[in-house]
């Protein structure tokens, strides 16, 4: 869209998107309280039938977020972007290919471009479906030489918070309207006595307005909407894409408002809401029921020795405040010592604990709450998931755990998940890579390609190794078994990249890699072949990592063939067959 002047004008007086824009802020208040902790101060709400102002206030107070519950639901899902696989091709020569690969290696803060996807993109998917990726581009510099150094562009994040109003096309932006702050007024040059000594974040009266065509900044001011020309940078800038530059974060969208999106925590928020409120009052209930109760017979005050008086005056020591002083301790100590009468201590019906003890807190109570609320975490996690990472006992034999092959099957939803990202990320990184490539190339840029991997590793190493051994024990074939080891390695060195392409090299080198030595002389048949993997273990500690991992696999094995050949074993002869009678 190619807005008119008076377009613009009308936009930024009438807000004509207003409750597209409320309601994404809305649902981005819910959701940066739930996974960021923000706006907890007013997050616990009160009921007077339940508590008073008093208890309300308290709990309000020590209310603990949900920061904590949604780092366990989501810390899987960074295998998104460590899964092995994928590729990236922008069909460009091979000099700009590789020219484009190192700006997108270092696109803002020292990050490359899938990382700022993780860190910035990836939070507001999740928090503020319905904020924009916005493309950024430096002003020019230059050089010692008088010559203007090419500004750079950059993805930013804005807040659905900043927006003034938006009119989408899908994901695509027809045009953007963004309020700005003080901060950010005085920032693109604005000049305005009255912007000074205001804080930074306050809003202004100033707008920026971006579309196909234009990048221009404007005031509203006294019921009319004017070009600012008090400003150092040029205004209005040309559009170099011939598009708006910005895209919404979300690529869900809502079936009855397509305008709207939502986040992919949409549907576990109402449950969060509950886990917040309840986790809230568990914790109040332990704050004022935590401390056993001491039971014990009122001791005299050692001051006034029970009198109630000293030196004429009212016994500071036993008076509580605003009463009548009672003679007796108001707090006692581990060393007070209450004395009773020789007779009676004797006496058969004496017991002292019945006078002396302590009420406890109530656990089962306590209990109850805790598994309320792992219900709660674990409905999260079903929902979100589709399944649960916790074992379940195996409802054919009580007490033992679920076996290897009904845990895989319960990792498809997890996949299906995990898939439903990679795709949002792939998308949303080739979105980004394309405006980068159009920036630079121009009309020789066509189109950029990227693929996530989707190897994901969703077992542990214990687990997967159980696995493989059954898998073996069963006779499973080679290529099978190859790759259920495959993935055991991933498992177990996957933050050490070194051991794992170590590792994954020896699979390929060692003969036989499934067998085992015990079985190795009666089902390897090939001298050669046995000793090789006879003396593999021995051959292979004499190997260097850095050498496991710049040779190629071949060479590795004439080497383990060469190193058994020194050793100059026989093949021992066969034994003769017996002779028959004719």
């Amino acid at each position: 869209m190619i807005a008119t002047f008076e377009q613009v004008q009308s936009i930024v007086k009438d807000n004509p998107n207003k409750s597209v824009i409320e309601r994404g802020r809305q649902a981005s208040k819910k959701l940066m309280l739930h996974v960021h902790g923000v706006g907890m101060e007013e997050a616990i709400r009160h009921c007077d039938h339940f508590a008073s102002k008093d208890v309300y206030k308290v709990q309000k107070e020590y209310a603990v977020s949900n920061v904590d519950l949604f780092a366990r639901l989501l810390q899987q899902e960074d295998m998104v972007f460590t899964a092995r696989g994928g590729s990236t091709n922008f069909r460009l020569p091979d000099s700009d290919e590789n020219a484009l690969n190192a700006i997108l290696d270092n696109i803002e803060y020292g990050m490359n471009l899938r990382k700022w996807v993780k860190t910035f993109a990836l939070q507001a998917y999740r928090c503020d479906p319905m904020g924009i990726i916005f493309m950024e581009i430096d002003e020019p510099v230059i050089d010692n030489f008088g010559n203007i150094i090419e500004p750079r562009t950059y993805p930013t994040y804005k807040s659905i918070n900043c927006i003034h109003d938006y009119q989408s096309s899908g994901r695509k932006l027809e045009y953007v309207c963004f309020r700005l702050s003080v901060g950010e007024a005085l920032s693109f040059g604005v000049i305005d006595e009255k912007l000074k000594g205001q804080k930074k974040e306050a809003e202004s009266m100033y707008y920026r307005f971006v579309d196909d065509a234009k990048d221009l900044i404007v005031v509203y001011k006294e019921e009319t909407v004017r070009l600012v020309t008090e400003i150092t940078q040029k205004n209005p800038i040309k559009n170099i894409w011939n598009k708006t530059p910005a895209f919404i974060v979300s690529d869900l969208i809502k079936f009855d408002e397509p305008r709207c999106f939502f986040s992919p925590l949409f549907y576990v928020i109402e449950l969060a809401d509950t886990f917040l409120q309840d986790r809230s009052i568990r914790d109040l209930q332990k704050k004022f029921h935590g401390f056993a109760k001491a039971i014990e017979p009122l001791l005299t005050c050692g001051t006034c020795m029970g009198n109630k008086v000293v030196n004429g005056s009212d016994c500071k020591d036993c008076t509580p405040p605003g009463g009548e002083p009672t003679g007796f301790k108001l707090k006692t100590k581990v060393s007070d010592v209450a004395r009773f009468p020789l007779e009676i201590m004797e006496g058969s019906s004496f017991d002292f604990k019945r006078i002396f003890g302590y009420i406890t807190p109530d656990i089962e109570s306590w209990e109850k709450q805790d598994a309320s609320l792992q219900d709660i975490e674990e409905l999260c996690e079903m929902t979100y998931w589709g399944t649960v990472r916790m074992k379940r006992p195996n409802p054919g034999k009580p007490g033992e755990p679920i076996t290897a092959t009904e845990s895989i099957s319960n990792d498809a939803p997890k996949e299906a998940r995990l898939n439903s990202t990679a795709d949002w990320a792939e998308k949303t990184e080739t979105m980004i890579a394309e405006f980068i490539g159009r920036y630079w190339y121009r009309e020789r840029f066509k189109t950029a390609s990227i693929a996530y991997g989707r190897d994901y590793v969703l077992k542990t190493p214990e687990e997967l190794m159980k696995f493989y051994q059954e898998m073996r024990t069963k006779g499973a074939p080679d290529f099978a078994l190859d790759e259920a080891l495959e993935k055991y390695y991933q498992a177990k060195y996957q933050n050490n990249p070194t051991q794992l392409a170590k590792y994954l090299k020896m699979l390929n080198v060692e003969p036989f890699p499934h067998i085992s030595i015990v079985n190795a002389k009666t089902l390897i048949t090939d001298f050669t072949e046995f000793n090789a993997k006879l003396y593999f273990g021995e051959w292979s500690d004499t190997i260097p990592d850095a050498k496991w991992l710049l040779t190629p696999a071949t060479l590795l094995i004439a080497e383990l063939k060469k190193y058994v050949a020194a050793k100059g074993l026989e093949e021992p002869k066969p034994e003769p067959k017996p002779a028959f009678n004719a």
